[in-house]
């Protein structure tokens, strides 16, 4: 039986929710059955997103299932959230639709700071981005630092 969800989350717990309630939202995750595999379709505003293959990495049996049944949607691979004292660590790996990789995001977060390092799909640097929040958790900074070390306020 599916289980709905307010949203999906690669490192954070998801607040199950009816499935008339995801329904009547037109935003939600669902987790689906693909056997071994967790998948979940993403919905937003009444329509299939994306879809998200969760505590994964890539592999042949995923790329056959990006090349099938989710042929028309962009997919994401997240790796196990690995979680030290108050820092969790995890990767996305994001593809378009049929399964060619975008890039790859490596993401760093700790109370007060989350860090995303992402990599094109030849695995060459394409950036940092760094966000650091005040004790309320409301954004107070976020910084881009590009391959060449530039460093770029994004906002502040």
């Amino acid at each position: 039986m599916p289980r709905y969800f307010e949203f999906f989350f690669a490192a954070d717990p998801m607040t199950e929710i009816s499935e008339s309630e995801a329904r009547t939202s037109g935003s939600y995750a669902v987790e689906a059955d693909v056997g071994a595999t967790r998948r979940y379709e993403v919905w937003v505003q009444g329509e299939l997103d994306h879809v998200v293959y969760s505590d994964a990495q890539p592999a042949p049996h995923i790329a056959e299932l990006q090349r099938t049944i989710d042929a028309r949607v962009p997919t994401w691979i997240t790796s196990p959230a690995v979680h030290d004292g108050e820092q969790q660590r995890y990767t996305i790996w994001y593809y378009a639709p049929g399964g060619q990789l975008n890039n790859r995001t490596d993401y760093v977060n700790t109370p007060g700071r989350a860090v995303s390092t992402w990599y094109d799909a030849h695995d060459r640097l394409g950036g940092t981005l760094e966000r650091r929040y005040n004790e309320h958790g409301e954004q107070i900074e976020a910084v881009e630092t590009t391959p060449d070390g530039r460093r770029i306020v994004v906002d502040d």
